[in-house]
Formats: C-alpha cells, structure tokens, sequence
C-alpha cells in the first residue's frame, strides 16, 4: 500500500486543498467511503462500481469527478488501485468546473464533460507516474488556467458557511442565517451549490465526523463527554454510522487504512472539516 500526499498551487487555494496518490495492490477490494468533501480522481488501475444510497450505481472511469457525499457509499473494484486525486474546496464549484456540488452530490459521475478533452491527455501523461509532487505540478497546470473568481457577494457567503461549521459545537442554523443577512431559502440554495447540501444537514455531517476524528484517536471506551452534542449516546451512534459506515467501537477497531488515515486527529481538520 501506498498512500501519498502534495500540496497544490498557491492559486489553487480557494479550489483544491490537497492532492494524494494511492496505490493498493489488492486483486479485489470491498469497502465503502465515508460522507466525504468532492474528490477529482483519475484511475489509472482499478475498476469497479459505487452503489449510493437511494440505488444509484456509478462505474468508475478514467476522470472521475465525485460530489460531496452526505451519507456512506459501498464500492467493489477490482484491483489493484491506483489512482491521483484531488480533494475539493467548495469555490471548486463553480471556479474550476461550471457545475454545482449538489447536481454532483453522492454521486461519482465522468468529469471530461466538464473539464474538457485536455483532462484525458492529462491522464495519458501521468499514467505510470508514482511521484505525488510530480503528478500535483502537472495537475497545477492544468487547473490553474482554468481559475474563474467568483462573485464577491457569493464568496462572502461561503466565508460565512465555513465561519459558522468552524464553531464548537455548530450553531443552529438560524445564527448563519443572520449572520449572512440573506432569507434562509438563499443562504440553502447556495450551501447547496458549493458544499452539496443545506446548512442543517452539513452540521450533522460534520458534527459526526468530528466526533468520529476523536474516537479514532481515543484508545478504550468512548468516553461520555463526546456525547453532549447528541440527545444520547445512541443517537450519537445512529449518526456517527450514517455518516462513516461504522459504529464507534468498529472505528478503532475496523476502520480501513484511509479512513484511520484521513479521520485521525493528526490529519482531520476539526477547525475546517469541509477542507
């Protein structure tokens, strides 16, 4: 296994916060992904399907675009993986691809529609490269000149989104709706272009996962106090398995290598969980 991580572009910075390489030499692999951010993937090695809620099932392919998840998705690929990816910010929507997170939301759907033949001899090019840092140059390049600064009043509100998930614990969403001056029924529609879903939804998300973060770093019980946030304990159970695919005694225990990986409190960006 392999699992390697670049930083991109300083311009890239609203879009993309991070590039990773991955390669699993499994002849089959069986798993599932948890509620995530929106990824750009190219798949070099691996082929399979994602089975999402509500029966959707997407097969990979070679420019892969995902939306950001709001629940688990199982996938079945046969191997070995490998693959280049990119972790997307919300402004990515929008700034980068003409598209909105929702419309791509728990989804995994071709992204050359939306980033253009040039995508495919980008693939061309890194196929059999190893070198993350290499690979994320050559990525740079290519969405760099693709940049398209959004409207002003547009980015203030995803300031605002990202201000008020940054709190602990998440506010009701009444506070952001003040705190952006704008009628609920806009400050929704655009949480839903840029982070894939409405506020009251990503403070369930990211309330889970940050609980999640904590006990995948907490060795024995889990301890009472990560329960305030929830009516009780099994109510924070029911989320934290919606959300990651695993109840809490199974994250430390079961959890697969990226998860342990992305979720540990070294890794996981509590202050900034959309990122």
């Amino acid at each position: 296994m392999q699992l390697s991580f670049a930083m991109p572009a300083p311009e890239l910075a609203p879009y993309v916060s991070l590039y990773y390489y991955v390669f699993f030499d499994y002849p089959q692999i069986e798993d599932f992904e948890r509620a995530d951010v929106g990824y750009l993937r190219l798949m070099f090695g691996g082929h399979g399907f994602y089975n999402y809620p509500g029966g959707h099932r997407d097969p990979d392919c070679p420019v892969m675009l995902l939306g950001p998840a709001t629940a688990t998705a199982n996938y079945s690929i046969t191997g070995p993986l490998n693959s280049f990816g990119c972790v997307l910010l919300p402004e990515f929507w929008g700034g980068i691809v003409h598209a909105d997170a929702d419309d791509y939301a728990n989804r995994a759907r071709d992204g050359v529609p939306l980033l253009g033949e040039r995508a495919v001899a980008l693939f061309e090019d890194m196929k059999g490269m190893r070198d993350v840092e290499e690979m994320g140059r050559m990525m740079d390049a290519f969405l760099v000149p693709r940049i398209r600064q959004l409207p002003e009043d547009q980015r203030a509100v995803i300031g605002k989104i990202g201000d008020w998930l940054s709190c602990l614990p998440i506010p009701a969403p009444e506070a952001l709706y003040a705190a952006c001056d704008l009628s609920p029924r806009q400050v929704m529609r655009l949480a839903n272009r840029y982070f894939g879903a409405p506020p009251k939804l990503l403070a369930r998300k990211f309330r889970a996962l940050r609980t999640a973060s904590r006990i995948i770093g907490t060795r024995g019980p889990v301890p009472d106090a990560l329960v305030k946030e929830y009516s009780d304990r099994a109510h924070m159970t029911r989320e934290i398995k919606h959300f990651t695919g695993l109840t809490p005694r199974n994250l430390q225990i079961n959890s697969n290598p990226v998860m342990q990986v992305t979720l540990h409190p070294d890794n996981f960006r509590a202050e900034a969980p959309w990122t």
